[in-house]
């Protein structure tokens, strides 16, 4: 279910906001309490990230 929104959301800010092409989404109400408003449909927050992607990252292997 939370792969399902996650996906549908994705697919909304790709569509309705094709000027972000580097970003993370989460779900934040799979984490915690669902919010209901009176027509008792769901609402669901998402928290979206967005990054500029750099080439040859610097990793830290230290353990």
């Amino acid at each position: 279910m939370e792969e399902k929104a996650e996906l549908i959301a994705t697919q909304w800010i790709l569509s309705n906001n094709p000027e972000l092409t580097s970003f993370s989404l989460k779900t934040l109400s799979f984490d915690g309490k669902k919010l209901k408003d009176m027509s008792e449909n769901s609402v669901i927050t998402y928290k979206i990230h967005e990054f500029t992607p750099i080439e040859n990252p610097e990793l830290d292997v230290r353990k």
